[in-house]
């Protein structure tokens, strides 16, 4: 049976007699009983048990118990050979930390602090008069210590790599001076740190004003670039100790524990693969899906589904090929040569060096970094110029049907023939949804060079990624496409 009181005292004094330790036992355990506490009282106790082996109940109440409250008169009963072992063993499991507990006395003689041994002289002492307020210390040290798990609130993570950041954001909230009032405290620094920074944002406010502090810093973070996380395996241990420590709270190992909704709305929705059901047809978004499949038109990797009258374009299949593709896969692939009308004779396009192509791109990417396979009749075959510039590999080409998507990142390497600087570029790009990066990295959208034919350090990593080569020509065109969409027909 498990106890969440001891109740230690000498029963018998050398005359054989009760002594006044086991009267005060008494109404001790019958006080706790009426509160609903449990108690291990061994006149009672051990009766109950009906077993002969006392000394085994007797180390597992021990063992269990939360509270031990130790009743003596004077300093020999304490000392005597039963009640020592028993407070001694208590104490020596909560000083070495296999057990979270607290010991009281209950003074039932006339008992002085230097007549306790020395350690019991920094434990609280009652008289016996002042049974009801022990009962009350016992009371709130039945409720477990709060842990680091439980005071965490709000979790954020900002993970960058093209930027070479890895943050997290944490915010605690703890009791303030009284049970209707919170402390909220703000947690932050890199992922890899022993150590993260803090700050208070609030002292002693109410829940309600603690859960707005809470739903400003999300919303702010959010717009930052953070999002929302589990404090499960964001820190390192030497963090996650040192905050506990700061706190004074329990260093429990991390748990995950559900999400709370903050200040009325509803919680984010985690960064997975997600399907939204309305309208005619479901709109799946994979998670990881590389920037060159997003485009319109058919790709090898499922990238997204979206419904066929969206404005968005083609829809995206994860057959590299199909029978029968949707009506509006068949609109955005490469257009076929039609006779002309009479009336309506096509001009063909005057294309210069380092200008844009008027090629459409073919359905399963916005760039061609290769020369692009034409089929008879394509306006390419028809202008001499568009041809002669589709031959050259290192040259990219890029389509007047397909806009630079935003989010996307570009690289300037060398000097421009223009003379501009980069930084030149840098409000241009954001315009237009583009970030201006220093390095060639996996995912970079786009390289800027002077002469894409020029063999490079740059250029060559570049080619073995797969990323596009552009001139300075060619990055203007595609801030102005970008800038003003050409109209569908």
């Amino acid at each position: 049976m498990q106890y969440d009181v001891f109740i230690s005292f000498k029963n018998s004094g050398k005359n054989g007699k009760q002594t006044p330790d086991a009267g005060a036992a008494r109404k001790v355990h019958a006080a706790l009983k009426d509160r609903g506490i449990s108690a291990f009282f061994s006149e009672e106790s051990l009766a109950e048990k009906g077993s002969g082996h006392f000394g085994k109940a007797i180390q597992a109440a021990l063992d269990s118990a939360r509270v031990l409250v130790l009743v003596a008169s004077c300093r020999e009963h304490i000392e005597s050979r039963w009640v020592e072992v028993e407070w001694d063993c208590f104490l020596e499991d909560v000083r070495s930390g296999r057990k979270e507990g607290e010991l009281f006395i209950l003074n039932c003689g006339d008992l002085k602090p230097t007549d306790l041994p020395l350690f019991l002289r920094r434990q609280q002492m009652f008289k016996e008069a002042e049974l009801d307020k022990m009962l009350s210390f016992i009371s709130s040290a039945m409720v477990p210590q709060a842990t680091l798990n439980d005071l965490i609130e709000l979790t954020l993570h900002c993970y960058r790599p093209e930027k070479n950041e890895d943050k997290v954001y944490l915010m605690t909230v703890q009791q303030g001076a009284s049970a209707a009032t919170r402390n909220v405290v703000a947690h932050w620094g890199a992922r890899s740190s022993k150590r993260l920074n803090s700050q208070v944002k609030a002292v002693n406010v109410s829940a309600d004003d603690a859960a707005k502090e809470l739903e400003k810093a999300r919303q702010e973070k959010l717009r930052g670039g953070y999002a929302p996380a589990s404090h499960v395996n964001l820190l390192t241990t030497e963090a996650w100790s040192f905050l506990a420590a700061s706190l004074s709270v329990a260093d429990s190992p991390p748990r995950a524990k559900p999400a709370k909704a903050i200040a009325g709305k509803k919680p984010a929705k985690a960064p997975v693969t997600t399907v939204a059901k309305k309208g005619a047809e479901a709109t799946k978004v994979a998670e990881k899906a590389p920037a060159a499949a997003k485009s319109s038109g058919r790709a090898t990797e499922v990238v997204a589904v979206v419904p066929a009258k969206s404005s968005r374009g083609a829809r995206i299949i994860d057959e590299p090929k199909s029978t029968n593709p949707p009506k509006a896969a068949k609109a955005a692939a490469p257009a076929k040569a039609v006779k002309p009308a009479a009336a309506k004779k096509p001009q063909p396009a005057k294309v210069s060096a380092g200008s844009v192509t008027p090629v459409p791109a073919p359905a399963s990417a916005s760039l061609v970094t290769s020369k692009p396979k034409l089929k008879a009749g394509a306006v390419a075959k028809q202008d001499p110029a568009a041809k002669k510039a589709a031959a050259k590999p290192e040259v990219a080409v890029v389509s007047v049907h397909q806009p630079a998507k935003a989010g996307g990142t570009v690289c300037i390497s060398g000097k421009l023939p223009s003379g501009s600087k980069k930084a030149d570029y840098a409000l241009p790009l954001k315009a237009v949804g583009l970030e201006l990066v220093d390095d060639v990295v996996k995912g970079l959208s786009y390289l800027v060079v002077a002469d894409p034919g020029a063999v490079t350090s740059k250029a060559e990593k570049a080619k073995k990624l797969g990323i596009p080569i552009l001139s300075e020509e060619q990055l203007k065109a595609l801030i102005d496409k970008a800038a003003k969409p050409a109209r569908r027909k």
